[in-house]
């Protein structure tokens, strides 16, 4: 779901907001083999806000997620996640799709915005609530 997240965020900075986005993951799939190539045409509007590192090596990740303010997981499907379990655990602020795993995963935590992953929107939205949200849970006015 690259792709509507950076849309999302070039929205996001549009209206003022001063985080960068960090994007990780694999750059291929079997599945859509051009992909990458549209989600780098849209990092490429926003360089020096937009960080695609790739796949990571696993101390790698840990060292992207502990130093990040928001930790951001706009998948369309998923498992149980161990992103929103180290998100939550290091205090993280998150902004998560509202998939039925996800919400059992979390449904009891402050710091968490649930998105719809579909929509750009919401997806912008939540980027917005969340970077006025303090890792207690309480929205910063």
């Amino acid at each position: 779901n690259h792709i509507r997240t950076v849309d999302a965020f070039i929205q996001y900075r549009a209206n003022g907001g001063k985080l960068h986005l960090v994007l990780s993951g694999k750059r291929e799939d079997y599945r859509w083999p051009d992909y990458y190539k549209s989600v780098e045409t849209l990092t490429n509007l926003c360089t020096q806000d937009v960080h695609d590192l790739g796949f990571l090596e696993r101390k790698a990740q840990l060292s992207v997620l502990f130093a990040a303010k928001i930790v951001l997981q706009t998948s369309l499907y998923e498992g149980w996640s161990t992103t929103v379990e180290e998100g939550l655990v290091s205090g993280k602020v998150l902004v998560v799709s509202n998939l039925p795993v996800f919400i059992e995963q979390a449904k009891e935590e402050r710091n968490i915005v649930f998105i719809d992953p579909l929509s750009i929107d919401s997806i912008f939205q939540g980027m917005c609530l969340a970077e006025k949200v303090n890792p207690l849970g309480r929205v910063s006015r």
